[in-house]
């Protein structure tokens, strides 16, 4: 999603909680250089919030903040929302991560999204829109190593995979590095399967 505020442009990708959609997060946030978590204030914190804190972590994103959203199905319950940053904040914590704020909302209506609400008047922090105008904008790290994202793992049994179209091998060590410093190399080289010829280089004729 593109949007822009006074500040700056901005793209957001929303990545779903649920596990089958996890590779989806991971593309986004391998790129992303902050994050907004949101956690349901009905359900509280639930094992998908800590997952994606956890990838957040892994994936080296050290500008975050957590939105409480759905307040309005909690009656707007200041004690609802304490509860959920502290148990939050305290997970986050044993990651590595500290989030610029924690921010009661109820995108339904909008309320502390763009404009302050009144029904959460009981709330001094920023509004999400503010807290990310409070983001830096870190430059492109043009002067690393080439990495790849990764959008998603095949397995070659399936029957839209050539197992024998094995792309060239790649000159040098391919390792992908996370900006945690975690590592991981690939053993293999795919590609996919294509009716079309491959192009002649120039000058063969």
């Amino acid at each position: 999603m593109f949007f822009k505020s006074q500040l700056r442009h901005y793209l957001i990708l929303d990545a779903p909680g649920h596990i089958e959609f996890l590779k989806n997060m991971i593309t986004g946030a391998a790129r992303a250089e902050a994050a907004l978590l949101v956690i349901d204030a009905q359900e509280g914190v639930q094992e998908n919030s800590r997952r994606h804190g956890y990838m957040v972590s892994l994936l080296g994103i050290k500008q975050l903040a957590v939105i409480v959203n759905k307040m309005d199905l909690v009656e707007w319950d200041r004690g609802v929302f304490d509860r959920i940053a502290q148990e939050y904040g305290a997970f986050l914590d044993q990651v590595g991560i500290r989030p610029s704020c924690f921010i009661p909302v109820s995108a339904r209506g909008g309320d502390n999204i763009a404009d302050r609400s009144a029904q959460l008047a009981w709330y001094q922090g920023p509004t999400v829109l503010e807290a990310l105008d409070s983001f830096r904008s870190e430059p492109a790290p043009v002067e690393r190593s080439f990495r790849m994202a990764v959008q998603d793992v095949y397995k070659l049994s399936r029957p839209s995979i050539d197992p024998h179209s094995a792309a060239p091998k790649p000159a040098g060590p391919w390792a992908s590095r996370f900006r945690s410093r975690s590592t991981s190399r690939a053993a293999k080289w795919r590609r996919w399967r294509t009716s079309r010829a491959p192009k002649s280089p120039p000058g063969s004729g």
